[in-house]
């Protein structure tokens, strides 16, 4: 078997940066950021809602009055999924309006990316980046639009992130160093093969963990 390159040398800089505590006072602040401009958008450029946007109103109406789910045409409603409406329905029942409650879940769920991308990105690279990638998801067009809008996407999306933050750490609860480097490499045979190495730049990689999975 070959083994795939290491990882490239990483200087003192880096593997301080890497180590680095969060300043909360930056991340408040490309949170704060990502809320308002979000809510401009919502205010200025989505002042009617959307046709499927009617659809999960419809739906949260209908399960926080205690009726079946049926959307806008009065039969049982297949098409569209069924956790934004759950929450419509839940957060409307604080005495909110369902369109209200449609838009504050749409806009607290598009900060909360922001604040996953974070998570996901320093943990795998260090602060520095999770600055960056906060800041990228904060401003990006497509994610301020979806997060003004009524449209699941930016739950989903949300809760994808999260998933794949907690996965990580759940798959690297085991491994002494959390920072160790995921390698995957491709074996001569049928078997591929990946390795869990932990490195500090001061010594040869040490593996700690491997598994193999069988090609096609």
């Amino acid at each position: 078997m070959t083994d795939a390159p290491m990882p490239g040398n990483r200087n003192a800089e880096g593997a301080e940066e890497a180590r680095s505590p969060v300043s909360y006072k930056w991340l408040m602040a490309i949170l704060l950021v990502a809320f308002f401009l979000r809510l401009g958008f919502l205010l200025h450029f989505t002042p009617v809602i959307s046709g499927d946007g009617c659809e999960y109103i419809r739906m949260g109406i209908e399960l926080r009055d205690g009726k079946p789910l049926t959307g806008s045409f009065d039969w049982p409603e297949t098409m569209y999924g069924t956790l934004y409406p759950v929450l419509i329905a839940g957060v409307s029942k604080l005495g909110l309006s369902a369109e209200h409650a449609a838009y504050l879940l749409s806009l607290l769920f598009g900060t909360g990316l922001v604040f996953a991308a974070f998570l996901l990105a320093r943990y795998v690279y260090g602060t520095r980046v999770g600055y960056l990638a906060a800041a990228l998801f904060a401003v990006f067009p497509i994610f301020v639009g979806l997060s003004g809008s009524v449209f699941n996407e930016t739950i989903y999306l949300t809760i994808w992130l999260f998933g794949i933050y907690w996965s990580i750490r759940a798959l690297a609860k085991g491994v002494p160093d959390p920072r160790a480097h995921l390698v995957f490499e491709s074996g001569q045979g049928t078997k591929d093969q990946i390795k869990i190495y932990r490195w500090d730049g001061s010594s040869a990689p040490r593996v700690l963990a491997s598994s193999q999975a069988v090609k096609e």
